[in-house]
């Protein structure tokens, strides 16, 4: 990672936003690229006087709401398709969509904030599962839209605030990402295991009845 991560700072700072704006349209989408760092980073070059912070801001916001949306749009359209071409993928999703389905109804918007900040990690799974669960779009977008503003100002901010000390906080905060993803994770396997325990003690308090 530290290697892609070196070439698109060098390529961000000879070409500028295109070059940003495809590191956060990918990582947005489930490919890492390094997008966290990179924004930090060109936090700490409009410190430096590089480029415009509000600029940056902009165009980082615009394209992380786009990334968003193009993952929604793609498993809202084709997830269906994808799905009933590997059948083994129909029947072993087909309950636990249902259930994601009336979770989003309720929960929807709340998780998606939060997954833009602070569990950004977790924001593409929720673009795959909003998209194949046909979670109401403009839910979506009133969720994502202040989930990454914050996102955005944050990272920048980060970058801007510590200048030329922004290497340390980029390391800091991949650190601090992957140990959300673990806990997260973590959390997630909990409580499979615990339904499941649940259910099978409650099939089995019926089968003596």
């Amino acid at each position: 990672m530290e290697g892609i991560l070196d070439w698109l700072i060098t390529y961000f700072r000879m070409y500028g936003i295109p070059v940003l704006g495809g590191a956060v349209l990918l990582q947005t989408n489930g490919i890492p690229t390094g997008a966290n760092f990179l924004v930090i980073a060109a936090g700490a070059f409009a410190y430096a006087g590089e480029f415009n912070v509000l600029s940056l801001f902009f165009w980082v916001w615009m394209f992380t709401v786009i990334g968003d949306s193009v993952g929604y749009f793609f498993w809202n359209n084709y997830g269906s398709y994808l799905m009933e071409k590997r059948n083994f993928l129909e029947r072993l999703l087909a309950s636990p969509l249902i259930k994601a389905t009336h979770y989003l109804e309720k929960y929807g918007q709340t998780s998606l904030l939060i997954t833009r900040f602070p569990v950004s990690g977790l924001g593409p799974p929720m673009n795959i599962l909003s998209g194949l669960t046909g979670y109401n779009y403009s839910r979506f977008l009133m969720a994502i839209v202040p989930g990454e503003f914050i996102w955005t100002g944050f990272n920048l901010g980060m970058g801007y605030w510590f200048g030329d000390a922004w290497e340390s906080i980029g390391i800091i905060m991949n650190q601090y990402l992957s140990w959300i993803l673990s806990i997260a994770a973590l959390i997630l396997v909990i409580y499979v295991l615990f339904k499941q325990l649940r259910n099978h003690y409650r099939d089995n308090r019926q089968g003596r009845m």
